[in-house]
């Protein structure tokens, strides 16, 4: 996989947010560089369900089996979100962001 793939979040006709995967080409692995849920839609479980249908997605590939993301320091609420789902630092800091590991043999 060369390129990102932008996904869009849709509840029936309405448009709630954005997400985008990635294989790394630094590293070889999946990485997801935005999850983005419209304010007006954040706490409805959008969030989970977008990550839900990217992990069935990435499931697929059998030789990777790991997926990575980075939140920012400060970004208490995204930490709290990505820990729910079972992601973990995995002690790597690049600038103002921390990597966060996951599975994606297990279930959301």
């Amino acid at each position: 996989m060369d390129e990102c793939i932008p996904l869009a979040i849709y509840d029936n006709d309405d448009l709630v947010g954005f997400t985008m995967y990635c294989m790394d080409a630094d590293d070889n692995e999946y990485w997801i560089y935005r999850l983005m849920i419209d304010a007006a839609h954040q706490g409805k479980g959008y969030g989970k369900a977008a990550m839900q249908q990217i992990f069935a997605i990435l499931r697929e590939d059998a030789e990777h089996t790991v997926v990575y993301l980075g939140v920012k320091r400060d970004n208490l609420a995204a930490t709290a979100f990505y820990e729910s789902l079972g992601f973990a630092p995995d002690g790597r800091v690049y600038g103002s962001e921390i990597v966060y590991r996951r599975s994606t043999n297990e279930c959301i």
